[in-house]
């Protein structure tokens, strides 16, 4: 295309971007980004994901203000994708005024944009924002759901995220690989936990397709849990 002097489209541009963040051609992804004559919110989004995924915090930060400034509107995935970046002092500074123009946008109770929202909040150590955000989220998935339990584990909250876990699962939570393992460290982080609560706990991981969670995480809340290793049916 550069030596033919072919001008693709936005599409094919923003196409090209995406390829060379997949190859992590970052630098690549940006030149391309630079010399687009006309840009919309894939675009931009597209590239704030690349730098958000590579570690470049402020990188990130700063092309989505240069977004705003450009008059492009944000959608809810680049939302959700310069909030991953929000961390750190600076960054979590950043993600509080972010939330506030949530608050004025269509997009502050959309599943991929409040689990981003209250995993910024936890990983901070401000579980009680975090499950602000979590409890008016209309509709939760398996990622908010193991990020607000993750959030109380990461605090040493094992006795709030394991209830929480447990409430959950009363409305039917779907739990995946992640889920359980942070459940599993919140079991081991207890000096002591009723039987019929590490039974329970137990059957549901049993009941699961996650087996290998369930073969691996056994001997870790025996000897946590009760002292001493028991024989499990396996």
């Amino acid at each position: 295309m550069v030596k033919t002097h072919y001008q693709p489209s936005v599409y094919l541009r923003t196409r090209l971007i995406v390829f060379y963040i997949k190859c992590g051609l970052l630098g690549d992804a940006r030149w391309v980004f630079d010399e687009m004559p006309e840009r919309n919110v894939v675009s931009w989004t597209a590239l704030i994901s690349g730098y958000s995924q590579k570690g470049h915090v402020f990188e990130a930060i700063h092309l989505f203000v240069q977004m705003f400034r450009s008059g492009t509107t944000p959608n809810e995935f680049t939302f959700a994708t310069v909030l991953t970046s929000c961390t750190g002092a600076f960054g979590f500074h950043f993600g509080r005024q972010i939330h506030c123009l949530l608050v004025k946008s269509p997009f502050e109770s959309h599943v991929y944009v409040g689990s981003s929202l209250l995993d910024m909040y936890a990983k901070a150590g401000k579980v009680h924002d975090a499950r602000c955000v979590f409890e008016s989220l209309p509709k939760r998935d398996v990622v908010s759901c193991t990020a607000i339990i993750s959030g109380y584990a990461q605090q040493g909250l094992d006795k709030e995220a394991l209830e929480l876990f447990r409430k959950l699962q009363a409305e039917e939570m779907s739990s995946n690989y992640v889920t359980y393992t942070t459940v599993l460290t919140s079991l081991s982080g207890l000096a002591a936990v009723e039987q019929e609560q590490l039974s329970g706990f137990l059957l549901i991981v049993k009941r699961s397709t996650l087996r290998s969670v369930w073969l691996s995480g056994i001997s870790l809340i025996e000897d946590a849990c009760t002292g001493s290793p028991r024989q499990i049916d396996r």
